[in-house]
Parts: C-alpha cells; sequence; structure tokens
C-alpha cells in the first residue's frame, strides 16, 4: 500500500511541474508505459504462478520487495497520470500560486488513499487466515492471483494495441 501511494506523490508531482501532462500528450511516451506496466503485470502474474506451486508453507516478502513491487506498479499505470492531470486541474484557482494548491490536493488525495487501501488491508488481512487455511486453498489462491495478473496486463496490452490503430 505504501508502495503505492509513494507511486502517486510521483504522479501528482509530475502533474505540478507539467510532465504528466507532456506525457499525456505524446501517444508514443503513454503506449510505452502502458506496455511496460502490462509486461510488469504478467511478470508478477508468472511469478506469482511460480510461488504458488511450491509445497512448503511459503515465507514473508521482504518489505522492502513489497514496497518497490507496489511503487512500480503505480509508476507503470497511464491510468494514473492521466487522472492526474484530468482531476487535479478542476480544482486549482489559476489565479493563485499552482504548487501550493497541487500540494494540497495532493495530500488530502493521498490521505483519502491511505485510509481506503488500509481498510482493505486490514480487512484481506482478517479475511486471509480463515479463507486460506490449507494448503490446497493458498495454491487455489495463489492460481487466481496470478491469473488475476497476467488477464490484466492482456487487457493492459490489448487496450494499447486498440488505441494505437
Amino acid at each position: 500500500m505504501f508502495g503505492i501511494e509513494s507511486g502517486e506523490v510521483v504522479w501528482i508531482a509530475a502533474a505540478a511541474t507539467g510532465l504528466a501532462a507532456l506525457l499525456a500528450a505524446s501517444a508514443d511516451a503513454l503506449t510505452v508505459l502502458r506496455y511496460g506496466g502490462a509486461a510488469y503485470l504478467i511478470y508478477l502474474g508468472v511469478q506469482r504462478w511460480r510461488q504458488s506451486e511450491k509445497v512448503e508453507t511459503p515465507r514473508p516478502a521482504p518489505l522492502g520487495r513489497i514496497f518497490a513491487q507496489g511503487f512500480l506498479t503505480q509508476i507503470l499505470n497511464p491510468k494514473v497520470a492521466v487522472f492526474a492531470i484530468a482531476f487535479l486541474p478542476q480544482f486549482l484557482d489559476p489565479t493563485m500560486p499552482v504548487l501550493p494548491q497541487v500540494a494540497v490536493l495532493g495530500v488530502v488525495y493521498i490521505a483519502m488513499a491511505v485510509v481506503v487501501d488500509c481498510s482493505y488491508v486490514l480487512g484481506v488481512g482478517a479475511l486471509s487466515g480463515r479463507l486460506l487455511s490449507s494448503r490446497v486453498a493458498q495454491r487455489r489462491a495463489g492460481r487466481i492471483a496470478a491469473g488475476t495478473y497476467v488477464a490484466l496486463g492482456m487487457v493492459a496490452a490489448a487496450s494499447g494495441a486498440r488505441l494505437s490503430r
């Protein structure tokens, strides 16, 4: 969750500096970002599938690795860039300095995202002990997660191919 929110902070900073608008104006840059994100999701799906095949009880991944995966997932998500340049400017007063306004909006947005994402994490954490008590359930959940990552990656790549025509 903190990795994802850190990636959002980068996109908000990019929106404040105009970098996100520049990126959104370049169809080629968005295409590269979209395919990069799709490839990363497929990679995560393959890794998750391989982990679900292991018979032993999985060890928790290092927090740094989890953070990096969340950060990279969000940085490679072109929808976040488009959201930042489409949503944030609606709330800016052009007669006032832009940077402080974006900073305040960014802090409010990130605070709300942390609260919502924390509720997801805590809710799933509470349920996972009950739902994943057996190795069969863990393997099945791992395969479902892997399939979801691969499917999302393929949809992202296909939507990029459709948009570029």
